[in-house]
């Protein structure tokens, strides 16, 4: 079967077809895509009225972007989750 990717300006394939996703369908199964994003390695995109309304991807491959927040450590990443769940208790 051969791959739907578009060659970047850098060289890496954009988004592949086969990652396309409603947001419905996304919100239903986010663990599972998530899972399969962080498996492949490969950025989804995802679409709100049949329209391109975000891209979710790995923090490495935003890193490798050179977009990454570099001096954001695991642990403040965690520290934030904690707190912010704790506020909507």
């Amino acid at each position: 079967m051969e791959s739907q990717e578009e060659e970047g300006a850098d060289g890496p394939p954009l988004i592949d077809v086969r990652d396309v996703l409603p947001m419905t369908e996304f919100i239903r199964q986010s663990k599972s895509f998530l899972t399969r994003m962080r498996r492949d390695n490969r950025p989804l995109l995802i679409t709100s009225a049949g329209r391109p309304a975000m891209v979710v991807m790995t923090p490495e491959r935003y890193e490798a972007m050179g977009q990454g927040p570099r001096s954001v450590s695991q642990e403040s990443v965690n520290a934030k989750a904690r707190s912010e769940h704790a506020q909507d208790r």
